[in-house]
């Protein structure tokens, strides 16, 4: 009975270390886990932690490169603004350029038009001014002519009346009156001064070989008849 108690208390502490080896086992084993689970735990606090930060990081990328190709954009669209802005301002420019410019051709040509114009008003004018005086003139001579013309008449009648009241009287030279006593006048010259004092007198006086009446008639044919012409040559004939 003693032996079988001994077996069985033997049997209890085999029992009893078995089982402390096991615990020891298990607790080895429980703390190895734990450290593999927080390694593993820390692992992956590690990896979330670092695809944080790289997410992180990527979203900064992100909003960085949008913002650069914002800034971009706008710097595109400022310049296509500028550009823009710039030809409009030169088109503008060019557009007034060309403006002054017909401006200044329509001025050159009215101011042309108008110094043309001008210069033919002035020729019209001069031109009026002088038909207006060559018709006053030619008025003033017409009625200078006429009225010579009447003078002359009424002198040559008076004249005439005259010489026919001197051929009647007693002594004068009979049949010698008008034309006839013109040429009679101018042979007695002839006759009395000499061949070459009649030619001198024939050079000096241009009337001389023209009868008097004949004489009249060309100056009344060339519109220079006149009293003075008359005179001359009455008192050059006698």
């Amino acid at each position: 009975m003693l032996r079988q108690r001994a077996v069985r208390h033997q049997q209890r502490a085999a029992s009893r270390e078995q089982v402390q080896h096991y615990k020891k086992r298990l607790s080895a084993e429980l703390a190895e886990a734990q450290q593999r689970a927080a390694a593993l735990a820390e692992q992956q606090r590690l990896e979330e932690v670092s695809r944080w930060v790289a997410e992180a990081a990527a979203q900064r990328e992100r909003q960085r490169l949008a913002q650069l190709t914002a800034a971009r954009a706008c710097a595109a669209q400022q310049a296509k603004r500028e550009a823009k802005a710039r030809w409009l301002q030169a088109a503008e420019a060019a557009a007034q350029e060309r403006h002054v410019a017909a401006l200044a051709a329509k001025r050159q040509a009215v101011e042309q038009l108008a110094t043309e114009e001008l210069e033919k008003l002035n020729r019209q004018k001069r031109v009026s001014l002088l038909q207006a005086q060559r018709s006053r003139a030619a008025a003033v001579i017409y009625t200078r002519q006429q009225t010579t013309l009447a003078a002359v008449q009424r002198v040559n009648v008076q004249r005439a009346r005259e010489a026919h009241a001197r051929a009647a009287a007693p002594g004068s030279l009979a049949g010698c009156g008008g034309r006839d006593r013109i040429d009679y006048r101018l042979t007695r010259i002839h006759d009395t001064a000499g061949q070459q004092q009649a030619a001198a007198t024939a050079a000096s006086k241009p009337f001389s070989i023209v009868r008097y009446g004949d004489y009249l008639h060309q100056l009344q044919a060339r519109g220079t008849l006149d009293a003075d012409s008359n005179q001359r040559c009455y008192q050059w004939c006698g």
